[in-house]
């Protein structure tokens, strides 16, 4: 007798006591709709024996066999079976590499040990030694330091993408905090998608070790460069890797204005091409120091008026206006972009962040950077800062926005050791938010929100609604529950 086989893919027949078999027309009995033997089914054997069925017959496009002969529910419990196979086999491959690692002593990151066993691996896989360098040091590191992640890749509930954001977010912490960590990162990878997962792990690696992140920061600056590349195209590509989060956000935010200010100033190009335009003209030289794109664009300041007052949303006067005030004189790092967002968890009775930071595009920014980010929002005229303040349940209870400009001293000064000092020392008349059933308190006639009403929504649902979606309200739409057109209110 021979041994039992797996059935593959393309397989035909079916042996006693397998899974259904793999002729035309099986299909439908793997059961792939929500809550199916299919659906529901760990990876294995058995699933791939389902998937095989389900996929042996191309159907002819007559609709009749095959995947065409699925509901729409069912082709997705199809593609969801998928993953947990591909995150199972991606399980194999980090489990087998382990443990050909455990048989070569002295196998150690950056060890001759490991690139001989690397290209061992290469040699019978087909893969280069270098990916195969970075799969065993990342077999290693999970079957040592986060067995639960490895674990449940083996479930099919963690793909291999989610265990390197998992992995590279715990490099830092010590044996006893990765401990921790693995076990509530194995389990939100199995329910939050991989940027949910990235910022859950970096909030709870600063809970754990709030040095952590610095110390990945330092160490991870060692690996900068500055890398120019031909494009497919022929065009060029030019790319920076490894800086200061507090540099890069204002340089990105300098490139950003400069970009608005030359569509306004009649600049013909998309958003992506000014952008591209804005960049070159800082790196070639071509930027006026401690001037505006408004100027360059004309030639001079003679032409720099007011016809492009208003032009640039969120900023007092016009766009040349806002160039001018944004930029420190020559040598300086510029200010803020338009209506850029910076969201602080501010402890008054500290003086600081009592976590991380979040800049909406750009993702968790710790202590150091937030603090930097905030000195250099103090300084540009343009700024306004808001107050929300939170419950004893977390949630937002009131809101406002300062007047005018204010300074990073005035969060730290006297009196500003409590909420209501705080609000006191900003200038902040706090409105109630609204939570439960909405009275519509703060119904507006427009159709366009003002900036309070937009603000009071924002800091009732800080995160985008829809399901799964992690985005920050502040970088979202705010609409109409019910249509404008159809009487909805605002």
């Amino acid at each position: 007798m021979g041994s039992r086989q797996i059935p593959g893919p393309g397989q035909d027949g079916e042996e006693q006591g397998s899974s259904p078999s793999s002729s035309c027309g099986a299909g439908r009995a793997g059961g792939f709709a929500e809550g199916g033997p299919g659906d529901v089914l760990a990876p294995g054997a058995q699933l791939a024996g389902l998937l095989a069925a389900v996929t042996a017959c191309d159907g002819g496009g007559d609709g009749g066999s095959g995947l065409e002969a699925l509901g729409d529910q069912e082709v997705l419990g199809v593609v969801a079976a998928g993953s947990r196979m591909a995150a199972w086999a991606a399980w194999v491959q980090l489990a087998g590499l382990a443990e050909f690692a455990r048989r070569r002593p002295g196998v150690m990151a950056g060890s001759r040990a490991a690139r001989e066993t690397a290209e061992e691996a290469a040699w019978k896989t087909g893969e280069t030694w270098t990916r195969m360098l970075d799969l065993l040091t990342r077999a290693v590191t999970l079957a040592s330091r986060l067995p639960r992640t490895l674990e449940a890749m083996r479930q099919g509930g963690i793909s291999e993408y989610k265990a390197r954001i998992i992995e590279a977010q715990t490099a830092e912490l010590s044996d006893d905090d990765v401990a921790k960590a693995d076990v509530l990162l194995a389990a939100a990878g199995q329910v939050k998608n991989p940027a949910g997962l990235r910022d859950f792990a970096r909030r709870q690696v600063m809970r754990l070790d709030p040095d952590a992140a610095e110390r990945r920061k330092v160490r991870a600056r060692q690996d900068a460069y500055v890398r120019l590349w031909q494009e497919d195209s022929g065009n060029a590509g030019l790319v920076a890797r490894q800086m200061p989060a507090g540099d890069a956000v204002l340089a990105w935010a300098n490139i950003e204005r400069r970009a608005l200010d030359l569509h306004a100033a009649g600049a013909e190009g998309t958003a992506g091409q000014l952008q591209v335009q804005a960049a070159l003209d800082f790196l070639l030289g071509r930027a006026v120091p401690g001037g505006s794109a408004c100027q360059d664009a004309h030639g001079g300041a003679a032409e720099c008026g007011g016809a492009h007052e208003g032009t640039h949303p969120g900023a007092d006067g016009g766009a040349c206006q806002d160039a001018q005030q944004g930029g420190r004189g020559g040598g300086g790092r510029g200010g803020w972009a338009v209506n850029p967002v910076l969201l602080v968890p501010w402890d008054p009775s500290v003086g600081g962040p009592s976590g991380p930071a979040e800049l909406p595009g750009f993702g968790l920014v710790d202590e150091h950077d937030t603090m930097d980010l905030l000195a250099a929002a103090g300084d540009n005229p343009a700024a306004r800062w808001c107050l929300s303040v939170a419950g004893q349940d977390g949630a937002a209870a009131a809101h406002g926005c300062a007047p005018g400009r204010r300074t990073l001293d005035t969060l730290t000064g006297p009196g500003a050791g409590t909420a209501a000092g705080l609000a006191a020392r900003l200038g902040v008349r706090l409105t109630p938010i609204t939570t439960g059933a909405c009275e519509h308190t703060h119904a507006e006639p427009t159709y366009t929100p003002s900036r309070k009403l937009r603000h009071l929504v924002q800091a009732r649902n800080t995160r985008c609604a829809a399901p799964g979606c992690v985005q920050p309200a502040a970088a979202c739409d705010v609409d109409h529950t019910i249509p404008w057109e159809d009487g909805g209110l605002t």
